[in-house]
């Protein structure tokens, strides 16, 4: 879920497995510590960046089309 407020952005109920894989658990803490932080947005081109309170780049995502 998310809650878009006022220009705020937050995520709320974020959930995951957290289960124990050999590779990719860096990559699930990063983007769920990236969702948890985000409280402002923009689009640029094919990029959603995810800002913190303190203006920095929480996450950035890149659209992607398939065929």
């Amino acid at each position: 879920r998310y809650v878009l407020k006022g220009g705020k952005l937050s995520f709320r109920g974020t959930v995951a497995t957290r289960m124990a894989c050999l590779d990719g658990m860096d990559t699930e803490s990063a983007l769920l510590n990236g969702l948890k932080s985000t409280s402002s947005w923009s689009i640029e081109g094919q990029y959603l960046h995810l800002f913190d309170e303190g203006g920095r780049q929480a996450a950035r995502f890149e659209a992607v089309y398939l065929r």
